[in-house]
């Protein structure tokens, strides 16, 4: 500046006005630059620090990983693992904001800051412990205070390859803490809710079956049945049981059955019946049978049942014995249906049933819920599914749909790989030439 100034004087001095004007011009614009130079730093570390609070600070975020591929990125020793991020749904709060509740593992809260920010309380540690933003309780209309009871319902996606379900459930839990209200979350409708390390397990496992790590064999085979399966459904859902005969439909129905001893895990929240259902006294009238098979179902339910599968009232007060084996399906069916909260394994239904009767049971199966279905009428599976179980080499696999839809995939799949290996059997005659053409 002492050399501008200095100059502008001896031109002053000079009466040189139009050199003054442009020297006057640079000290300007150099006094700009500075300035907006100053700006950009402080808009630049403003937008560093907003990153900070949202996301943290050079924290790399993975989603939607498999257990083995969570583990693997644990271990390697370019990364310092933080914590996992369990999403366990999401509830409705006014037309432009939800509730978003996530499980935290480890130190992920240390990536999230702005949410952790205590008004009253503490952050959750167990299973159904929740803490939620001040805003969050407003718009829920809770008057409550920290260590009252809270029940809500969430919605949940499922994800299972490309086919996506919606999981539902109502839950109590605790509330341990209230955190600050977060309005920057208002951009994306989003409030966020934290519940303590467990919770997911508490809440999806309410109403569903997950097998884990499942490995069998028979005692007089070498080989495995089951390998190392990993599988969950919920027990709403009507299941049909494909793959080849002697794959294992039955061996699987007989191991959630508790059966056989096998490696790794099968929880569930509800008892398992199978069908075909035994009868060891037949001679026995069919009422008190069905009875002693559902004892809380009231007598207007069991007609009920048999007039959606068009049975005659009257075979109820005739020996089991006497009823046609189709007649004796439908019963067993209906009494077993009756038991609440318990989810059926239906091992090849169909084998005495006529054409009717087939349309009949899947219709009657159609308005069920909570089964897995084995049978090889593909038309009878169609009727009453929406969901499928694929049984393969070693391991089984789920997806939504009925069987038309599941067969689709299967087919594209096989002529993918028929595709593929046709072009690697291309390539390798290919080389195989070029080999040899390199040998002469």
């Amino acid at each position: 500046m002492k050399r501008y100034s200095a100059l502008a004087w001896r031109e002053l001095l000079a009466q040189r006005v139009t050199s003054v004007l442009i020297l006057l011009a640079i000290v300007l614009s150099t006094m700009m630059t500075a300035v907006v130079g100053q700006s950009i730093g402080v808009l630049s570390a403003m937008r560093q620090q907003q990153a900070i609070a949202i996301g943290g600070d050079r924290y790399a975020t993975f989603v939607q990983l498999t257990e083995e591929q969570a583990q693997f990125l644990e271990q390697d020793p370019r990364l310092s693992y933080a914590g996992r991020f369990v999403p366990l749904g999401d509830m409705e709060l006014n037309d432009q904001l939800s509730l978003d509740l996530a499980e935290y593992w480890g130190d992920g809260l240390k990536t999230r800051p702005t949410y952790t920010r205590l008004v009253e309380g503490r952050l959750p540690e167990a299973p159904m412990e929740l803490a939620l933003p001040e805003d969050a309780l407003q718009f829920l209309g809770f008057d409550g205070k920290i260590g009252d009871k809270i029940r809500l319902s969430f919605s949940k996606a499922l994800r299972h390859g490309i086919i996506v379900d919606t999981y539902e459930y109502t839950a109590e839990f605790t509330l341990v803490g209230i955190t600050e209200s977060n309005f920057l979350n208002y951009t994306g409708g989003h409030i966020l809710g934290l519940a303590g390390q467990g919770t997911a397990e508490e809440v999806m496992c309410m109403s569903m079956v997950k097998v884990e790590g499942l490995t069998f064999s028979y005692p007089s085979s070498y080989d495995n049945i089951f390998e190392n399966v990993n599988l969950q459904f919920d027990t709403d859902w009507k299941l049909g049981f494909v793959g080849r005969n002697g794959r294992g439909k039955t061996t699987f129905l007989s191991l959630l059955l508790g059966k056989y001893e096998y490696s790794g895990s099968i929880t569930s929240s509800v008892q398992f019946d199978y069908f075909p259902y035994p009868v060891p006294d037949k001679s026995l009238w069919t009422e008190e049978i069905l009875t002693a098979i559902c004892p809380l179902a009231e007598e207007w339910e069991l007609l009920r049942e048999l007039s959606y599968l068009e049975v005659a009232p009257e075979v109820l007060w005739r020996p089991f014995g006497t009823l046609s084996n189709g007649e004796q399906t439908k019963v067993l069916l209906a009494a077993l249906f009756l038991k609440e909260g318990n989810f059926l394994l239906i091992d090849e239904p169909t084998n005495h049933l006529d054409i009717r009767a087939r349309e009949l049971v899947s219709a009657y199966l159609g308005k069920k819920k909570g089964f897995i279905l084995v049978s090889h009428d593909r038309h009878f599976l169609d009727g009453c599914v929406d969901h499928i179980l694929s049984l393969n080499r070693a391991d089984i696999e789920v997806q939504g749909g009925n069987f038309s839809s599941w067969m689709e995939n299967f087919t594209r799949q096989q002529e993918f790989e028929a595709a593929k290996k046709e072009r690697l059997q291309k390539d390798v005659r290919r080389l195989q030439k070029a080999a040899r053409r390199t040998g002469d």
